[in-house]
């Protein structure tokens, strides 16, 4: 079964991040992480986007692949995300996903 957790204030809350604790159905530690954060940035990828990893790494999930879909075609997104647990996708403007 999918599993979709929104939240307007990332993973910085306590609220939502004991929502993701129930969602993720295992350890925190063991999720492999794919962490879209295109949609909030207007520049390079790297504008920025320093403090999402820490955050993700604060609560314990050390295994993060950071991906720019501005770069991937379909079949490479596919293949990048074939083994991830979570997709993390960083809000911002829509429009740049």
């Amino acid at each position: 079964m999918k599993k979709l957790l929104l939240t307007s204030s990332g993973l910085w809350a306590p609220a939502p991040v004991a929502a993701l604790k129930n969602l993720a159905g295992q350890p925190l530690e063991s999720l492999r992480v794919a962490l879209i954060p295109t949609a909030h940035y207007d520049g390079p990828i790297t504008e920025g986007l320093a403090k999402h990893p820490d955050q993700l790494t604060e609560l314990g999930i050390t295994d993060q692949r950071i991906i720019d879909l501005k770069e991937e075609s379909p079949e490479t997104l596919r293949e990048k995300l074939a083994d991830r647990t979570l997709i993390y996708v960083r809000g911002g403007n829509t429009f740049w996903l």
